[in-house]
């Protein structure tokens, strides 16, 4: 299973719903070398909410997927 590293946690789990085993191999990782604060995660701005909105994203999607039966 290929997919972006942030979609593998509920790919795998679709997969596994319906009784499929996969070997993971993801990709499209999200990474940055420059060191951050802790504050740049907690205080608002533009950059931090652009940042914030994949992992929300997928939060929401795990809960969408697992009310409609897909996980």
């Amino acid at each position: 299973l290929i997919t972006s590293a942030f979609h593998m946690k509920r790919a795998i789990a679709c997969f596994e719903k319906q009784g499929v085993r996969v070997k993971p191999y993801p990709v499209d990782y999200y990474s940055d070398d420059d060191p951050v604060s802790w504050s740049y995660y907690v205080v608002p701005s533009l950059r931090t909410a652009i940042d914030w909105q994949i992992p929300i994203k997928e939060k929401v999607g795990w809960i969408v997927y697992k009310l409609k039966g897909y996980l």
